[in-house]
């Protein structure tokens, strides 16, 4: 799609980026007028429940969304022949020779970006635009752009998400991570330091294994937020099963939820994986977990391994039965069988860190013939 104004067109070169060119407010209506007598077109955009709006090849608005004005509190006649950013306030507009796109500040704008790549590509483009407005409030926006022809006209489609809220988020979840994993850290060092210097007792001996265990619990929290925003990077090392399984017995044998149960493990000697040790623990650590709060009292739950043709299976089993409603959704985010807020991460987080980032295949199997049996299997060698 080669793009042209199709329009009178009021040129100016006053610019330090974007084109300054405007189309007169005349040749905007009849734009207007033929986008809202496209009725697929104008359907289409009125359904979408974010900001979209219509643009011409000079970047102007000539159509826009029922979101756009009940957002805004204007009517589309307010908007019509506006840039984007002059819409909405954005404190560069004003500052440009020619408005929205000309001023200097526009060459790192995402939203100036998306639209001269889709004008020169055709193709559809994504791109993070920071906007900061006249009445000092900042924006965090996610903005999609695609080529639209409309008998000969060539347009731009832009749609628009508030994306604020989750770049908020993101940055307090991180900072807390941070804080909290260096004060617990420093807490840990002092323990050990207290251990080092030979002052014994089951309950140093208890402290220090708790502050450990409550150090990798935020950390493995961390690593499900990096996790779900697609920022995990796993950190591969060689891994001894057995001792890793030992250790989570060792963990859990003491929880109320083990209480009159008991967790056996049946895994080979001296079988090293190569993975990520934390990620796996956090795996497997559900498994056993899920499995111990499933069975009743006097049940056992077991823990086994297996390495055939370069792949490691490791399973755990108990007696009880899944409901079949209950397992058409067990791996659904937010599912759980159990009340309260914050539930029904662990089996995601199970099938979350198990393929995605650790290349496993993760699956389950219940019935009455066999218990359930929730397995993780992954490669023994990996690159």
């Amino acid at each position: 799609m080669k793009y042209e104004t199709n329009s009178i067109t009021l040129e100016s070169t006053d610019t330090y980026f974007a084109s300054a060119d405007r189309s007169d407010i005349s040749h905007i209506r009849s734009l207007n007028t033929l986008v809202e007598s496209t009725p697929y077109i104008k359907n289409l955009i009125d359904a979408m429940p974010f900001v979209v709006v219509i643009l011409n090849s000079n970047r102007q608005i000539v159509a826009a969304n029922q979101k756009v004005c009940s957002l805004l509190g204007v009517d589309i006649e307010d908007a019509l022949g506006k840039r984007p950013g002059e819409l909405i306030g954005c404190i560069h507009a004003d500052d440009g020779p020619n408005g929205c796109g000309t001023e200097a500040h526009c060459r790192v704008c995402g939203a100036v970006n998306a639209i001269l790549d889709s004008m020169n590509s055709n193709n559809k483009v994504t791109e993070e635009c920071r906007v900061t407005l006249h009445n000092g409030s900042s924006l965090d926006w996610e903005v999609t752009t695609s080529s639209l022809a409309i008998e000969g006209h060539s347009l731009i489609c832009m749609g628009v998400q508030d994306i604020s809220h989750q770049k908020r988020r993101n940055s307090l979840e991180r900072t807390f991570f941070h804080d909290i994993i260096n004060q617990l850290g420093a807490i840990t060092g002092f323990v050990r330091i207290m251990a080092d210097e030979h002052i014994e007792s089951e309950e140093l001996e208890e402290i220090k294994m708790l502050t450990d265990e409550l150090l990798e619990e935020v950390q493995s929290q961390r690593n499900l937020t990096l996790a779900e925003n697609g920022d995990l990077v796993p950190k591969l090392e060689p891994v001894e099963i057995k001792l890793l399984l030992e250790r989570l017995v060792q963990l859990y044998q003491s929880h109320p939820v083990a209480k009159g149960r008991t967790i056996r493990i049946s895994v080979p000697d001296k079988l090293i994986l190569r993975t990520d040790a934390q990620l796996l623990k956090r795996v497997l650590a559900n498994m056993i977990k899920n499995a111990l709060e499933a069975s009743s009292q006097g049940q056992t739950v077991t823990a086994s391994c297996d390495c055939i043709d370069g792949l490691v299976s490791i399973c755990v089993h108990n007696a009880a039965v899944i409901p079949q409603d209950v397992q058409l959704q067990i791996f659904n985010r937010s599912f759980s069988t159990k009340d309260g807020l914050g539930r029904g991460v662990g089996t995601y987080s199970i099938k979350l860190l198990g393929e995605k980032y650790l290349k496993g295949d993760v699956s389950f199997t219940s019935n009455a013939e066999t218990g359930t049996i929730f397995s993780i299997t992954l490669p023994l060698h990996t690159d």
